[in-house]
């Protein structure tokens, strides 16, 4: 869907079908008609969030960071519209492997909420896509339920992302080579009850972040590559359908049915 310049990514599969997929999920608390129902209180909020940040995040000194902001800063967002900038690169790391680092701008709109800023490194990782999708998914873990998000983030990244949400085919969708962060993603905006905005690549908002504040992103990241601390995904934990395979009890993370006919 496009309006006024932005397309949503919106999520097609019902939370009756992820619930019944995946039973990890089962602290979402689901009333009576099945609807989501998530308390409005500050606490249980926060509750939430920790719970997918203990639930797919690994503990480290980042996750500590996360944790903090959750407990803390998180609050500041709840019931506002949120911004949400994302700059990403891949340069070589330790030992000649390629390692990914990005960077998160969280800004409430109309607000005098000061802004939140988060970097993290992948390790050994080839493909930027997978950086970004990372990062995006870090940024929905920590922010609060129930909030319309602007996502303001690489131009062929947004297209990806665009062109992935309006497939609505399951057959299609296992061939992205990164299909089980993309139906993580899909799973965990409907979970949370969040709408994510996707700035098109023709507005003057997205030229600018493109030709000026993506660069000015990348930049810092380079100069401070070395002392960007590693985030690790449970990558296991964002399985949610019956569709994806292993290989020595790894889960390939996406091209699927090209694995699986060729």
């Amino acid at each position: 869907m496009e309006v006024g310049g932005l397309k949503t990514f919106k999520p097609y599969m019902t939370r009756e079908n992820i619930f019944r997929q995946n039973e990890s999920v089962n602290y979402i608390r689901i009333d009576k008609d099945n609807q989501m129902s998530i308390d409005k209180e500050d606490e249980d909020i926060t509750d939430n969030c920790l719970k997918w940040l203990e639930f797919v995040i690994e503990k480290s000194n980042k996750f500590d960071e996360m944790f903090k902001f959750v407990t803390g800063h998180m609050k500041q967002f709840i019931d506002k519209e949120i911004l949400l900038q994302i700059g990403a690169i891949v340069q070589k790391g330790d030992e000649w492997s390629l390692d990914g680092m990005f960077a998160l701008e969280i800004f409430a709109k109309n607000s005098s909420v000061e802004k939140f800023n988060f970097d993290g490194k992948v390790r050994m990782v080839k493909n930027v896509k997978k950086v970004y999708i990372i990062a995006l998914i870090v940024a929905i873990i920590i922010l609060p339920c129930n909030i319309s998000l602007d996502l303001r983030i690489d131009s062929r990244i947004a297209e990806w992302l665009t062109n992935y949400s309006e497939i609505g085919s399951t057959r299609r969708e296992l061939d992205d080579n990164l299909y089980i962060y993309l139906n993580f993603l899909n799973t965990i905006l409907e979970l949370k009850n969040m709408t994510l905005n996707i700035l098109c690549k023709t507005s003057n908002v997205m030229e600018d972040m493109q030709e000026i504040k993506l660069p000015a992103l990348k930049k810092e990241l380079i100069k401070c590559k070395n002392s960007i601390e590693e985030i690790v995904i449970k990558l296991d934990n964002l399985i949610v359908d019956e569709y994806c395979l292993r290989w020595n009890r790894t889960p390939i993370e996406g091209a699927l049915r090209e694995r699986l006919f060729h």
